[in-house]
């Protein structure tokens, strides 16, 4: 009776052993051979239809060849995502055929099927549609069927699951999209005061409430705060903007992008309560968006958070000639044709190489430490009428800087310096500054 028993198991095993390996598992195919699901050409779909469930949703193309979600609410569309299950549509490729005219659909969960994704060709109205039944238990594939055909297939569960995506998932969760590299303009508008930067050729300058240049890691770190932005949830159907803080905003953030006509403008309000999230909107759109609340604290800066602190941006080796004026004293240095440091009044001696690299690297280096006056009135009040030291060094011919420096502010040790050609007034710290202030013997080579 067991020996009976077992040639029954072993036939049964042999039997399941078999079908799964002609029917469910795919022998490995050339990706050039294999058929795919459909044959679609994406610039003529013009509509996007996909159930999940009892959720129906619609996207379509617009006037600009966007996509937007039409069902079951208008709203903006991932556009990224929108090509992924595309993409996926287009390259969907049949691992197998199960079977060409099943009886029943019920095994593949093709019968009364949870997910559908229809097309709509420009010119084919009804669509393709492609509905997905349940994953298989071998070989990481999925059962689908076209509806205008009655073949059951089996594709990649990878694919098959990123051809249909629910109209919340599917919603575009960036606040505002722009290329930064085009970014021109950036306000930032507060209760209080307003900050307008503007890109000068490669550079970030400070337009409002002072003409300065502005710190470029800092506004690119405010550049990504904007463009990081996420929504955490949608209000659809906001009331009065007044309860989140949106009719007189903390923060209002307009920008000018290159070629686009339109300005984005960013609204940020109140904090939700008892929540980690800030009420905002885009002006012009009607949603309400929550976004974290710690985006309202990136984008509340101060103007001079926002400044440049380093007085000068040069390359050391465009230098051509540093002159260095203390009391009476005057040091003239040249490059000369062999790229040699020369000292004019010592009659054009050789300067050491060394010493001069340490001068430059500490007009380079040097940064403020406070913005004390951007429109100083008496520049005797500082010690800068006549400053106690001064240097200038050129960039080529004509291309000239030169630094100030005045009086001590002794209760920081720091000292009130200059740009000659800017009319603001700093304090630096006295160190660096020391740095700069070098006598003849400290820089000509010693004689052989």
């Amino acid at each position: 009776m067991r020996i009976k028993t077992t040639i029954i198991l072993a036939v049964v095993l042999l039997l399941l052993g078999t079908y799964l390996y002609f029917v469910e598992i795919p022998e490995e195919k050339n990706s050039e051979e294999a058929a795919k699901v459909f044959d679609l050409d994406e610039d003529r779909i013009t509509q996007l239809r996909m159930k999940l469930g009892d959720e129906v949703t619609v996207c379509s193309k617009n006037n600009e060849g966007e996509w937007e979600i039409t069902k079951p609410l208008k709203a903006e569309a991932n556009q990224a995502l929108v090509k992924v299950v595309l993409d996926n549509l287009q390259n969907l490729e049949i691992k197998r055929v199960v079977e060409d005219s099943p009886i029943t659909l019920s095994p593949y969960g093709l019968d009364y099927p949870n997910a559908e994704t229809t097309v709509v060709l420009d010119g084919v109205p009804e669509g393709l549609t492609l509905q997905i039944g349940w994953k298989s238990e071998i070989g990481d594939s999925l059962y689908v069927k076209r509806k205008d055909e009655d073949r059951v297939l089996l594709v990649s569960y990878e694919m098959g699951k990123k051809t249909v995506i629910n109209a919340s998932d599917l919603r575009e969760k960036r606040v505002v999209i722009f290329d930064m590299g085009r970014l021109q303009k950036m306000e930032l508008s507060y209760p209080d005061r307003n900050i307008l930067l503007a890109k000068q050729q490669r550079d970030w300058q400070i337009l409002e409430p002072v003409k300065a240049r502005a710190d470029d890691f800092e506004v690119s770190q405010l550049i990504y705060a904007i463009t990081a932005m996420k929504i955490e949830r949608f209000i659809d159907e906001p009331s009065d903007l007044g309860q989140y803080g949106l009719t007189h905003p903390g923060v209002r953030v307009t920008l000018e992008v290159e070629e686009e006509e339109a300005k984005p403008v960013i609204l940020l309000g109140k904090q939700e309560k008892d929540s980690e999230l800030a009420y905002a909107k885009r002006e012009g759109k009607h949603p309400v968006y929550l976004v974290k609340s710690y985006i309202v604290n990136d984008l509340t800066r101060e103007t001079n958070q926002l400044r440049d602190k380093k007085l000068f941006k040069f390359d050391k080796t465009d230098v051509t000639k540093i002159e260095i004026k203390h009391g009476k004293d005057t040091i003239t240095l040249n490059r000369d044709p062999q790229r040699e440091w020369r000292i004019a009044e010592a009659g054009n001696v050789k300067a050491i190489k060394g010493e001069i690299d340490e001068l430059l690297s500490a007009l380079e280096e040097l940064e403020v430490t406070s913005f004390v006056d951007d429109n100083p009135q008496d520049l005797e009040a500082y010690g800068l009428d006549r400053p106690i030291f001064q240097e200038s060094f050129w960039l080529g011919n004509d291309n000239k800087e030169t630094i100030l420096v005045g009086k001590e502010d002794k209760s920081k040790k720091e000292q009130f310096v200059k740009k000659e050609s800017e009319p603001s007034v700093y304090l630096a710290k006295k160190g660096l500054l020391v740095r700069l202030m070098r006598k003849m013997n400290e820089l000509r080579e010693p004689e052989e």
